[in-house]
């Protein structure tokens, strides 16, 4: 018998929605299918959605994963919120296990490797809770703008999640779909007195979502999608079923041509 099985089952997808603040983060991820949100910070002040007590301790995190993951439940979608105050967990523990004050003080960025395991542990529940229990995986986190050095280019800025650069990497590389969200926003540059150049932005409110790589920042995804996802004032409902079925057709395509 064959090892190999083209017609494997479609999983449900392992999103990161990044973005600036006060974008909507919380409010997309509260239209996805049956969430339950694990809240690290309290950003559910206008959504109302089953959900933990906020949780202040990684040892009580895991245990609602493990929670999830061993007992008969409805919930469609895993919403964790948001992943930055989730590594500050993570550093709270290692910590405490290496008996330091702080990560940081860890010699030779021992600290830091040893959160890389925790995160290696989370996605595997994660994955786990994916497979076992059908569920969406749907991952919050805040932005920054870190500079980029490439050799032999000038350096730039890019907007990156707000992560320690190995969590960072180990999530990218994990997930389908690393998405930017930020508002649409055009900038009109005019000449001022004295040769003086002025910049003006100019934007309608309405949201972006980048789905793939660019020097400005960093996204991705495995299936296929348009690089922008435009979401209409009012519409996070339809945004997310126009995601579904861009997802679901996509991934019958790729199946069909390999």
């Amino acid at each position: 018998m064959s090892p190999f099985n083209v017609n494997r089952k479609l999983l449900p997808p392992r999103i990161i929605l990044y973005g600036i603040q006060g974008a909507g983060k919380t409010t997309l991820a509260s239209k996805t299918p049956s969430p339950v949100f694990i809240q690290l910070e309290d950003g559910l002040v206008d959504v109302s959605v089953p959900a933990t007590d906020l949780i202040s301790r990684y040892n009580d995190f895991i245990g609602v994963l493990d929670f999830l993951l061993n007992n008969e439940h409805n919930h469609g979608t895993v919403v964790i919120d948001s992943l930055d105050w989730l590594e500050r967990l993570i550093h709270r523990h290692v910590a405490e296990q290496l008996n330091v004050s702080d990560i940081s003080a860890v010699p030779y960025g021992r600290g830091y490797d040893a959160a890389a395991v925790e995160w290696e542990k989370i996605v595997f529940k994660l994955d786990s809770l994916r497979r076992a229990k059908n569920m969406v995986v749907f991952l919050l986190a805040h932005s920054q703008v870190r500079k980029v050095e490439l050799p032999g280019q000038d350096s730039y800025e890019r907007f990156q999640l707000d992560l320690n650069k190995r969590a960072s990497a180990i999530l990218s590389e994990w997930c389908d779909c690393l998405f930017f969200l930020t508002y649409d926003v055009s900038v009109m540059r005019t000449e001022g007195s004295f040769g003086t150049i002025k910049t003006k932005a100019f934007g309608d409110g309405q949201r972006i979502i980048y789905t793939g790589e660019r020097p400005a920042y960093a996204a991705k995804n495995r299936y296929r999608l348009p690089h922008e996802l435009k979401i209409a004032e009012g519409e996070p409902n339809k945004f997310w079923g126009e995601l579904v079925t861009l997802i679901k057709a996509n991934s019958v395509n790729q199946k069909v041509e390999n």
